[in-house]
């Protein structure tokens, strides 16, 4: 499957897409920061045997214009939506995100107003406020590169602690996107942590599935909130994340199966 490449300008500058597929609906993939579209590259052959696949890297991300420090979610949210329509048109769209991207995908499908007809989410952080504070102090402090290249190991050593024994072509891939992004890494993070979606999450109105893996980190706040909303929540037995990695047909298989609902 060849996947094809493109760039959509927008108000800040250009955001990077990938496409794939000749037929079907439309799916929208977000990825979690501070990486790119590559952390799907996996899963876009089997996708594109059902669907239009677009993989945006997010703003500041993979080969898109960074945007600003003080961007929240909305902002980048935004900024995608303008991407996703130079390529979809007007047509409806199924949009997915894991992690950042989760909450990211939430806003784009909010501000979509209609087009969106469902959202799938790979892990939603949903955090109480002490978490997100947490977080904002300590989870992704402000990096530069250092003189001695000790930035390069640092770097590989927060993906070997942050990802449980993930495939070492994929871990080499986050950590060269993080590399690439250094200075601004944090960024997406950070807006995320700032972003509370609960009130989005229920207010969206449209059909919701979370896929989760097992042991990812925000494995609980998936269930709390498909509870909340009454949502489907599909567990992906013995993975501790990285869907699109390490199960890119489970990945195909359910966005296939929560489509088909769609249609029912």
């Amino acid at each position: 499957m060849t996947a094809r490449r493109a760039y959509a300008d927008v108000a800040h500058g250009q955001i990077h897409v990938v496409t794939a597929g000749d037929s079907g609906p439309w799916v929208v993939l977000l990825h979690e920061s501070p990486l790119s579209w590559r952390v799907y590259e996996p899963a876009i052959e089997p996708l594109a045997q059902h669907f239009r696949v677009m993989l945006p890297d997010t703003p500041g991300y993979g080969g898109s214009t960074p945007g600003e420090r003080s961007w929240e979610v909305p902002d980048y949210a935004a900024a995608l939506l303008v991407a996703v329509r130079q390529t979809v048109g007007d047509e409806p769209f199924i949009v997915l995100g894991c992690h950042t991207g989760a909450s990211i995908a939430l806003e784009v499908a909010r501000q979509a107003e209609g087009q969106a007809r469902g959202a799938v989410f790979l892990g939603l952080p949903a955090y109480d406020p002490e978490t997100r504070a947490d977080r904002l102090a300590h989870w992704a402090p402000d990096k530069a590169v250092s003189p001695d290249g000790s930035h390069l190991a640092d770097m590989w050593d927060r993906y070997t602690r942050i990802w449980d024994a993930p495939p070492l072509a994929a871990k080499n891939r986050a950590v060269l996107d993080a590399l690439g992004a250094l200075e601004h890494y944090n960024w997406g993070y950070n807006a995320t942590f700032r972003y509370d979606p609960v009130p989005a999450l229920v207010a969206l109105g449209i059909p919701v599935l979370f896929l989760t893996a097992e042991h990812d980190a925000l494995a609980d706040a998936d269930r709390r909130c498909a509870e909340m909303i009454g949502a489907r929540l599909a567990k992906l037995p013995g993975l501790p994340g990285q869907i699109g990695v390490r199960a890119p047909q489970r990945l195909a298989d359910e966005l296939h199966a929560f489509a088909a609902t769609l249609d029912a």
